[in-house]
């Protein structure tokens, strides 16, 4: 919760931006891909122009990851600010991931939806994204599963786990990603231990920078 998010930054001596999305709640703007990317760099700016942030944690929840990877696609960071990504329980492709849902219902219904979504500009690779965001900024993946595999997390099937990109996995090889799997739905607030594990890791991470 906000309450919850507020008493941890408090703790930890920081500030927050929480970001909605185009369109959603009393968002006056049409949610597309280019609103969502530049609603995204306009946070960004916001921070290290207004506010001088020198540490940024970006933090990307379900459809946040994928606006995150858009957002930071492209952009340049100034070379004394400290970038970590977080994406906690988004999908590799969203038209793929339309097209695993409708799939359940019928085969041939799973493949319109695919069709209908690059169709309308929706052919976004979160994967794709993700991989090319430069290795000096070091990348976190939270995702439902045990230590071997992804799991349906009840909302982003498990064949859409980002740790199961070829893309990503040659990072994750090289150790510019790290996946953290967690037994946790997708609506549900993460563990304290969890919390404690993500806090441990973007520590070191800020530290080595």
């Amino acid at each position: 919760t906000v309450h919850n998010l507020s008493q941890h930054m408090q703790l930890h001596k920081s500030h927050g931006l929480i970001l909605s999305h185009p369109g959603a709640g009393s968002s006056t703007l049409e949610t597309t891909k280019e609103n969502l990317k530049n609603t995204y760099k306009a946070a960004l700016d916001y921070l290290i122009k207004k506010q001088q942030a020198k540490e940024l944690i970006l933090h990307g929840f379900s459809l946040g990851g994928a606006t995150q990877a858009l957002g930071l696609d492209g952009f340049k960071f100034p070379k004394d600010i400290r970038v970590v990504s977080i994406k906690r329980q988004t999908f590799t492709s969203l038209p793929n991931m339309a097209r695993v849902i409708a799939h359940r219902l019928s085969n041939p219904l799973g493949k319109v939806a695919s069709l209908i979504m690059k169709f309308f500009g929706w052919s976004l690779r979160v994967d794709k994204l993700s991989y090319k965001l430069p290795d000096h900024i070091p990348q976190l993946i939270l995702e439902t599963g045990t230590d071997d595999m992804p799991k349906h997390d009840g909302m982003i099937p498990a064949e859409q786990a980002l740790s199961l990109s070829r893309l990503l996995k040659g990072k994750i090889s090289r150790k510019k990603a790290t996946i953290f799997r967690i037994n946790t739905g997708h609506n549900h607030p993460l563990s304290p231990s969890i919390i404690k594990r993500v806090v441990s890791w973007v520590e070191t991470q800020l530290q080595q920078k």
